[in-house]
């Protein structure tokens, strides 16, 4: 698999823990990790986001500050203007919206926000326990069970308590072993809070990775690769790549990348963490899979020589690479305005491999509810196709007399295209104020 596409497919790598690596100031941006990406928020309250970038030499750093954040429907859930809350999304209405951020040209997939009447019954906080050395450092998750019984990530909504700040130091939900000792570390929220999570720091710890299974299996969509990591040492292990290589180099270390990777956020000593990649368009014949575990060499080991793993692997046939459909999302829509007219400009992107057309935008001049499916706009253009990863511009211009209105604006307003996500395909209310 392509590495560009890994990247920008959100959901096929391992949530980052936000740390900062080597020579990202020299290194280009390839895209934007935005949390996760379905997210349950109770009405009335703020969630808070985070955008890690994720450059070339798969270094990262925190963006939140800089990126401008982008909802699909600021009526529901929208996105805090405050210079000192930048990534604060403020759940107003009940629905569904999507949010994503932006930095020049490079977008994050959006995330979708929804906004709903039940409330937090309880808070639980992911890794149960924690062992680690001084200086480590781990991002802690913290999960909100809902009174319908649905569960959701909570990271960005809840507080973060230690009952000793000398030893464990908490930045939202990022750990600090700030000082040899014990103590434990919970999630509040309102009057909720979670079960302590023990934490305990040691003078001189480390932890030893290896690979212990390395397996393969052909499928249509590609090879499927499964390596799982075992620490055998005495501390935990925070945010590391796990690679895999097909008939690769000999002498891997670092700056290697391989045909697929993720990113592994924690394994406790004595645990093992299990990772699953996709290889596709492998050709037939015999192979050899080689996976490597932190070959940035980010964890300070016991052992580094135990770290990589080989297998053959005789492919029956070419193995494909599936094709994600055709994806459309209406990523942004600004105006301009005088007493007679609106010019509309409209950003419709494609996030599927495949290219799709033709079909159908349309514009909403003043409606104070979203359209539906089939429903004609006061305006409307035919697009006759857009390629795969292809962002186009949409141009309205209207005679209306339209201050203080909101509209809205719908891609394949027909329905005709048979894609894998529908609802971000509505942007709005867009408030037409001159």
């Amino acid at each position: 698999m392509a590495r560009q596409l890994a990247i920008l497919l959100l959901g096929l790598l391992v949530a980052c823990g936000g740390g900062q690596g080597k020579g990202k100031h020299q290194d280009d941006l390839l895209g934007i990790l935005v949390d996760a990406n379905t997210l349950r928020v109770p009405i009335g309250t703020e969630l808070q986001l985070e955008a890690i970038g994720l450059y070339d030499g798969r270094s990262t750093a925190d963006l939140t500050p800089v990126v401008d954040w982008k909802s699909s429907d600021k009526a529901i859930a929208k996105p805090s203007t405050q210079l000192d809350k930048e990534g604060v999304i403020v759940a107003q209405k009940l629905g569904t919206a999507g949010i994503w951020a932006k930095l020049g040209d490079v977008a994050s997939e959006r995330v979708q926000i929804v906004v709903t009447d039940q409330s937090i019954t309880a808070l639980s906080v992911e890794p149960g326990s924690l062992v680690l050395e001084k200086g480590q450092q781990v991002q802690l998750a913290a999960t909100a069970q809902f009174s319908d019984g649905e569960r959701s990530d909570a990271t960005g909504l809840v507080r973060w308590v230690t009952s000793d700040g000398a030893v464990a130091q908490l930045d939202g939900g990022l750990l600090t072993a700030a000082g040899v000792g014990s103590t434990t570390i919970q999630a509040q929220l309102d009057d909720l809070i979670s079960p302590p999570v023990t934490v305990e720091v040691l003078g001189s710890a480390s932890p030893d990775l290896s690979i212990s299974t390395l397996t393969a299996s052909p499928s249509a969509d590609g090879l499927n690769v499964t390596v799982s990591v075992h620490n055998s040492g005495t501390s935990g292990a925070a945010d590391f790549w796990v690679d895999v290589f097909l008939d690769g180099p000999n002498n891997l270390g670092p700056g290697d990348v391989g045909d697929d990777f993720s990113r592994v956020t924690w394994v406790g000593p004595g645990e093992t963490v299990q990772t699953v990649m996709l290889l596709a368009g492998v050709p037939s014949g015999a192979h050899t899979l080689t996976a490597v575990v932190d070959i940035e060499r980010e964890v300070s080991e016991l052992n580094e020589n135990n770290n990589q793993a080989e297998t053959d692997v005789d492919v029956s046939g070419t193995t494909g690479g599936a094709l994600y459909p055709a994806d459309l999302s209406i990523d942004f829509v600004d105006w301009l305005a005088d007493p007679f007219d609106v010019y509309y400009v409209v950003e419709i992107s494609n996030y599927g491999d495949l290219g799709a057309g033709p079909f159908w935008v349309d514009l909403y001049i003043d409606e104070n509810n979203a359209p539906v499916v089939g429903q004609d706009g006061d305006d409307w253009v035919e697009v006759p196709w857009i390629g795969p990863w292809q962002t186009i511009e949409v141009e309205f211009l209207v005679s209306a007399n339209c201050y203080g209105c909101w509209s809205w604006v719908q891609a394949d307003s027909y329905n005709t295209l048979n894609e894998p996500v529908e609802w971000d395909n509505i942007y709005g209310p867009v408030d037409v104020r001159y």
